[in-house]
């Protein structure tokens, strides 16, 4: 019976740090923690499980969707930094006074 004690309450530890990483948004723990998910005891604890991996997905999904406009926007930025150049260089060419 203390086995059985041991293992709700490593499970309901993992269940806590589990927590802790999704609101930290702590992505290394995260994957840690699914990396070493205990087996659960009981359909209750196996429900928050599923319903906090669907939790933690979704904040990779936006945070995902979120990193890949910040690249589109630098992408943007580039391509005008290297346009203003090109048209820079040409001024610089045709400018008989130099």
């Amino acid at each position: 019976m203390a086995g059985d004690n041991r293992k709700v309450s490593a499970e309901k530890e993992w269940i806590k740090t589990f927590k802790v990483a999704i609101i930290e948004e702590d992505e290394d723990l995260l994957v840690q923690m699914v990396e070493s998910m205990p087996l659960f005891a009981n359909i209750e604890d196996m429900q928050t499980v599923l319903a906090l991996i669907q939790e933690a997905t979704k904040r990779f999904e936006s945070e995902k969707r979120s990193l890949a406009k910040e690249m589109l926007k630098v992408k943007e930025a580039k391509k005008f930094l290297i346009s203003t150049k090109k048209e820079s260089e040409i001024h610089r060419r045709l400018d008989i006074h130099s």
